[in-house]
């Protein structure tokens, strides 16, 4: 029996009555309805991609398309990315500021003691108006062919919505608008490129105000938007395929929705670099409610035991691809998406290169080899093995905060009652963390207490 009920009729949190049609028999509450809802579908037998052909064919079979979208799907459109040697953070590590790290940029500590930085990379990486790539008029099109579940994109660039794409969720907010950090007057962030191209860091222009007008973003070490979590945690029931374009998943908690879906979903790579995912215990992430960069296991070198493989990696430029796929479904891009291309000519079969990994997954790279930016397992040499170790040692360690008190957690302070150590994570959501202090009063109003929580140190 379901330990949630109080008797064999209703749940002990909120009351309501157990679901007589579960597979569990008729003792079960909601919330193990729901588990074993995501163990059911885990079950089923995954669809093996042994050929882009078997991509395709699923890809146009699929119904309920998840897809992950990052800074590389952008670049085509003249933004940079983060981690590439033209990208964001190179651009940082020469500029002439004094940071810790290039990706300070983006926290939201040292954006308060000294946003001039933060500005300065804006003046340079958004000098234009971008239009969309042929990826996201991609995007668009699975939309328009019913086939789009939802877009999770963390560029901030709004350039889905610029193709037309409405089932997106922009999860590290929007450069769209801009609001004041002390009165929260929100102002379009257009209208104040003028400012920062002269170089001045944009100021409210309420009287006895003049706080600095921060863009909609968020910065590592700020809480996400809570429609994330909300609509992933419902998309990983409905979803057959996802597709992951365009980014490194170096950043939590986006970077563990591949794990988070059930085991049976085929999930495809569509990037410039070779990936691995994030294998979750029991489907329960491993960050609460906040945006964080994570270097795998603290002190020490990633464990492999902790990642698996795509089941397949379509190597080389987004927009290359997304035409190569297109063309081999007998899909018609959009006309902007055919003048965004630039009369590059479509890739030929012939320039498509195979590879299989250790595991026996399959590696595709469009134009030329692209296995040696990141190879998967078994196939990185000496160099490789020493760049990925330096990149572990640049990488900042999580930041974990509570949701309610928006104060951060020190996980690596000795263990004692209080918030500063002791945290509580939500089993069912996607990223909800509690701390010592707010646990008490918060755990039964969360989700009118149905969810339960663990207790972490």
């Amino acid at each position: 029996m379901c330990f949630h009920l109080l008797d064999n009729r209703y749940h002990q949190a909120c009351g309501k009555p157990f679901q007589s049609t579960s597979i569990l028999g008729n003792t079960s509450c909601y919330e193990c309805l729901q588990e074993a809802k995501v163990d059911s579908l885990s079950a089923l037998p995954r669809k093996t991609l042994d050929s882009i052909a078997d991509f395709v064919k699923v890809l146009k079979k699929a119904k309920k398309v998840v897809v992950i979208a990052g800074a590389g799907i952008s670049v085509s459109c003249g933004i940079p990315d983060f981690r590439s040697k033209d990208g964001i953070y190179a651009m940082a590590r020469n500029m002439d500021v004094v940071l810790p790290e290039p990706e300070c940029l983006f926290q939201i500590d040292y954006f308060r003691d000294d946003p001039a930085p933060f500005f300065e990379v804006v003046r340079n990486a958004f000098a234009n108006s971008p239009k969309p790539s042929p990826t996201h008029w991609f995007l668009k099109l699975l939309q328009d062919k019913k086939k789009l579940l939802r877009v999770y994109t963390q560029n901030i660039d709004g350039l889905e919505e610029a193709a037309g794409v409405t089932r997106c969720i922009p999860c590290h907010g929007s450069f769209a608008y801009s609001a004041c950090m002390r009165c929260k007057k929100r102002v379009p962030t257009s209208t104040l490129m003028p400012v920062i191209q002269a170089g001045i860091i944009p100021s409210c222009s309420e009287p006895n105000c003049r706080g600095v007008l921060k863009p909609e973003i968020t910065f590592f070490g700020e809480i996400l938007d809570d429609k994330v979590s909300t609509m992933i945690t419902k998309d990983r029931l409905q979803a057959d395929l996802l597709l992951v374009m365009g980014t490194s998943l170096k950043v939590a908690p986006v970077m563990e929705i591949p794990g988070y879906l059930p085991s049976h979903i085929p999930q495809v790579v569509i990037n410039k670099t070779a990936l691995k995912k994030k294998k979750l215990k029991s489907k329960k992430l491993s960050t609460g409610g906040t945006m964080s960069r994570v270097s795998g296991k603290r002190g020490g070198k990633k464990d492999e035991d902790e990642e698996e493989e795509f089941d397949m990696s379509l190597l080389g430029d987004c927009d290359d691809i997304i035409r190569y796929i297109c063309a081999q479904a007998g899909w018609d891009l959009d006309p902007n998406a055919i003048e965004a291309a630039k009369n590059k000519p479509l890739m030929h079969s012939s320039q498509v290169i195979s590879h299989q990994d250790s595991t026996g997954k399959q590696i595709y790279c469009f134009g030329e080899c692209q296995c040696k930016n990141k190879l998967a397992a078994g196939m990185n040499d000496d160099d490789d093995e020493e760049e990925e170790q330096k990149q572990q040692e640049e990488e900042i360690e999580e930041d974990i905060v509570c949701n309610r008190c928006e104060r951060q957690i020190d996980t690596e302070a000795q263990p004692g009652s209080g918030c500063k150590t002791v945290h509580y994570r939500c089993d069912d959501c996607f990223d909800y963390d509690l701390c010592g202090d707010c646990y008490p009063k918060r755990r039964y109003k969360h989700k009118g207490g149905r969810h339960r929580f663990t207790q972490c140190l």
